[in-house]
């Protein structure tokens, strides 16, 4: 990818809605400046409530700033420096290219600046010393602080709008520019749109409208020969023209003079070739021929699915939801549009319908396979939410590959889409399977969904209780793993095998047949309901007889070989999460013991780490070392998903200050923390240095979508409901027709 040296993507570069009025200095995108360790309250240029929100300087995000890409169709990172950072849009999975240029230059008084600050080893003529970047996903506002007259600041977005299945996936962002004259006399400039790291080919110079564009045609990336692609770059408005594979505005500013200039970014690249070899075609494909067809129906669009992004996020700023957890629902969808893929249906003989494929890493960066069955069930949220139609299509994945055993597939496979992994994390997966279809219903009110999905999910269930070797009601975990080695540990913590009977597994099995049970009743299935209520009630006598201590459950015990883990393990009552969030009673026997083992977990994990809480210590407060890597173990770490479960567990049973400081002090890690991570939230957190213990951009964060409802009290289904904080959403989302009907 070094060899690519030109252009944008398809950038589209607009002037919309031209300024020649004279504004005052002052006026900004956003009233606050750069405190990585604040959470700020403040203004911001289009919304109606105030942000609660952390604003970075051009130094601090050393692992990126925030994407900018819709569901499925790559996306681009817009960086604190002003440059063009990671990206995928060229179909260049799983890894992605980072260019590292300026997206904007400015020439005047006969000086070529880049507005970008400086990096390492570059002769660039730098302008700006230091930024003020906040965002708030799918839109960035950043302000270079420039040492020439002039101020720059830009605004960056995307159209990713819950509901909105086709504008979540068209291949385009928008940039507003800001630029002003800080001088006392009149300056000439030309403002010059176009960052290098694109492929070279033939430019084709049009016009659309009052538009001068030109799309640039090449070869496809990675796919067979003869295939092709484009991308495009445009300006609008007296002053813009297309020069040199860059878009050009020229003009002068007055004194004091602050002038929007509006661009526009959009790409056409329809082919992914994943690893068995297979082409398949992004799904935007079959709605845009070219770079010129996005163009020309996204431009009359730019205002409303501004308009429609801000209110989204009036909604979420407006809420009775704490500041920290604005900041997280506003933000943490970045992980569903990085890892997102849809394909799709070119060949007759796909399972899948004409709605296409979708598929979701666990994450592209760390560990690209697709459709990992426990990521999902973590990450399933925000599409569950917002587009069910597109979490409806993973389930029939699933359920595709699922075996006559009853075993779904723990993934799609690595990069690919026809290369089903199985028995991995499997003690879990089933259970999970089978809830999210309860989900689904829960979410939708599809009682024909339940009844097509039903056979499917009695199948998972009876394969999870098939894992119960030794007939006590308890499914035991299965580590792989041989003799010393960690993986596959066959539970979400990869690396950490666990032995006999642990408190996460069985306890979570024991949450999934008690969804399975109220599903079973609902498809008036008696004679299975009445076998697994059976099993419940052994179940959660064996499982005080095993694993209780006196404090709380150990975290494995294997009584046949004697090996066991008694540290307090965060998670243990991760099983009341699972029935708190479909409404369900708790699957566990004893209330006073779990009272008293949330006890153990706020004495001894809960405050164990500045950093959040730490997934295992033993009584006397010494943290357990076991599983993971050399350098960081497992139980050393915070798994997210386990935080979130831990968390729910608390709110949903009386805890409400437990898990309320379970909550934000990830939160806060994560975003103003000594390396934060906002836009590229970490498998785990490491209790030693607030990083990430493991891998980038994983999709489990996406769980904190479920926090509103913990921190209400809700099942999915009371969530959803019309008038509530999901609705809400929805309406807000909408055109101004839907609106008007």
């Amino acid at each position: 990818m070094s060899s690519l040296i030109i252009r944008s993507l398809l950038l589209v570069s607009a002037l919309l809605a031209f300024e020649t009025a004279v504004h005052a200095q002052t006026e900004t995108l956003f009233d606050a400046s750069a405190n990585p360790s604040e959470l700020q309250t403040f203004r911001v240029d289009g919304l109606q409530a105030l942000a609660n929100a952390t604003i970075y300087d051009a130094k601090t995000l050393t692992r990126g700033g925030a994407p900018l890409g819709g569901l499925g169709t790559g996306y681009i990172t817009f960086e604190p420096t002003g440059r063009l950072g990671l990206m995928t849009v060229l179909n260049n999975y799983p890894q992605g290219v980072t260019p590292n240029s300026p997206f904007f230059r400015l020439q005047t008084d006969g000086q070529d600046y880049s507005l970008a600050t400086p990096v390492e080893g570059s002769n660039e003529n730098c302008a700006a010393e230091s930024a003020d970047y906040f965002g708030h996903f799918p839109v960035v506002d950043a302000r270079l602080n420039l040492t020439i007259p002039f101020g720059f600041e830009c605004r960056a977005f995307y159209p990713l709008l819950p509901g909105d299945y086709e504008a979540s996936n068209t291949p385009i962002v928008f940039f507003d520019a800001y630029l002003s004259n800080k001088s006392d006399e009149p300056k000439a400039f030309r403002l010059i749109f176009g960052p290098y790291g694109f492929p070279v080919g033939e430019i084709d110079d049009y016009r659309e409208g009052d538009w001068a564009v030109f799309q640039t045609t090449h070869q496809a990336l990675n796919t067979p020969p003869g295939t092709i692609a484009n991308y495009a770059l445009g300006v609008l408005g007296e002053g813009g023209k297309t020069e040199h594979g860059t878009a050009v505005y020229e003009g002068t500013l007055a004194p004091n003079e602050r002038r929007k200039i509006s661009f526009l970014l959009a790409w056409y690249e329809p082919y992914v070739r994943e690893n068995s070899g297979r082409v398949e075609t992004n799904y935007y494909a079959t709605r845009f021929e070219s770079a010129k067809d996005v163009v020309r129906k996204s431009i009359p669009k730019k205002d409303e699915w501004l308009e429609r992004v801000l209110a989204v996020q009036d909604v979420i700023y407006s809420s009775h939801y704490p500041n920290y957890l604005q900041e997280q629902l506003i933000n943490i969808p970045t992980a569903v549009t990085k890892n997102t893929l849809w394909f799709a249906k070119t060949r007759p003989d796909d399972w899948f319908s004409s709605k296409g494929l979708v598929l979701v890493s666990e994450s592209l960066i760390a560990c690209p396979l697709l459709d990992t069955l426990p990521c999902r069930y973590f990450g399933q949220w925000y599409q569950l939410f917002f587009f069910p139609d597109l979490q409806r299509m993973s389930l029939e994945t699933t359920r595709y590959f699922q075996l006559r055993s009853g075993e779904p597939p723990f993934s799609t496979g690595q990069f690919a889409i026809r290369d089903p992994r199985y028995h991995c994390q499997h003690t879990n997966g089933s259970g999970e399977y089978a809830q999210m279809i309860y989900h689904y219903y829960l979410r939708t009110g599809d009682k024909a969904f339940l009844d097509e999905f039903w056979p499917s999910m009695k199948s998972a269930i009876d394969f999870m209780n098939s894992l119960d070797v030794d007939g006590d009601s308890l499914t035991e975990d299965h580590p792989h793993n041989f003799r010393t080695d960690d993986y596959p540990a066959n539970v979400p913590m990869d690396q950490w095998p666990f032995y006999g009977v642990s408190s996460y597994t069985a306890g979570k099995c024991l949450a999934a047949l008690a969804i399975g049970i109220q599903a079973a009743e609902i498809e008036g299935d008696l004679e299975t309901a009445n076998e697994w209520r059976k099993r419940l009630e052994k179940g959660k006598k064996r499982y005080d007889e095993v694993l209780w201590n006196g404090e709380y459950y150990d975290v494995y015990v294997d009584e046949k070989s004697g090996r066991k883990n008694d540290a307090c393990l965060s998670c243990q009552l991760s099983g009341l999460w699972s029935v708190g969030i479909v409404g369900l009673p708790s699957p566990f026997d004893d209330d006073d013991k779990i009272q008293k083992a949330f006890d153990s977990i706020a004495k001894l994990n809960l405050h164990a780490s500045p950093f959040g809480m730490v997934n295992a210590v033993y009584s006397d407060g010494t943290i357990c070392v076991e599983g993971g890597f050399p350098h960081s173990p497992w139980s050393a770490g915070n798994f997210i998903q386990c935080n979130a479960m831990t968390a729910g567990a608390f709110l949903y049973n009386g805890r409400r200050e437990e898990g309320l400081t379970t909550i934000k002090d990830s939160l806060d890690t994560i975003f103003r923390g000594p390396i934060p991570l906002p836009w590229s939230q970490p498998c785990g957190l490491d209790m030693k240095t607030g990083g990430s213990c493991f891998g980038f951009d994983y999709l489990d964060h996406v769980i904190s979508w479920t926090y509103p409802l913990l921190y209400d009290g809700q099942s999915i289904q009371e969530a959803v409901v019309e008038g509530g904080f999901i609705q809400s959403i929805l309406d807000a989302a909408q055109s101004k027709e839907e609106n008007k009907e």
